[in-house]
């Protein structure tokens, strides 16, 4: 009897457990689900370096080849971070071509998954959109809020950032992006020096 008693109470600890874990993943889901209800074009979560700062990284991408970001070429730099778990990552992955085609714009995935989880996500992406798999660069970067984006000049100065909702998120914070752009490089060319720079 006492066997059975322990089993009962350990399966009801175990039950406890879970039922604390499933409550967290819905509270923060209804958090998610608040913010992206009250923001326009690109929910207003706060993460990563701050807009203005230089950023830049090279990384191995899913193929093995270095990526270095950003791409000076272009005067706008997509950063995407996505989770293999995530429906609204795909459905923004699946419209990101579309939202290319009206920017000159060099675009990076970072996906939080490995193998073929990543895999799986690299499938959505186009042949022009560079992928990498690495969840300690997402950790490293200080997004934890997915899907999230940050677009930045062709020099790595963030210019607009914020969680992506849906495609015309992706559309907003690239044309607030280019505003930016225009603002730094034409208005006020006392800010050139006044960034800080991250690498990730």
């Amino acid at each position: 009897m006492s066997g059975w008693w322990l089993a009962s109470y350990l399966a009801l600890w175990i039950l406890l457990f879970a039922t604390l874990v499933v409550l967290l993943v819905v509270l923060r889901q209804l958090g998610l689900i608040y913010l992206r209800s009250h923001g326009g074009g690109g929910m207003s979560v706060d993460e990563g370096p701050p807009v203005g700062t230089l950023f830049r990284f090279d990384e191995l991408d899913i193929n093995g080849q270095t990526i270095h970001f950003p791409d000076h070429q272009l005067a706008l730099n997509l950063l995407l971070f996505t989770t293999p778990w995530c429906a609204i990552c795909k459905d923004a992955l699946r419209g990101l071509s579309t939202v290319l085609g009206d920017y000159e714009v060099n675009a990076v995935v970072v996906d939080a998954g490995e193998g073929a989880e990543s895999a799986a996500v690299y499938e959505l992406v186009e042949d022009e959109v560079g992928f990498v798999a690495s969840l300690p660069l997402q950790r490293r970067i200080g997004v934890t809020t997915i899907p999230y984006a940050m677009v930045t000049d062709e020099r790595g100065v963030i210019l607009s950032k914020g969680g992506v909702n849906h495609v015309d998120d992706l559309e907003d914070l690239l044309a607030r992006a280019e505003e930016a752009r225009e603002e730094v490089h034409h208005g006020n060319g006392q800010h050139e020096d006044a960034h800080h720079s991250v690498s990730a």
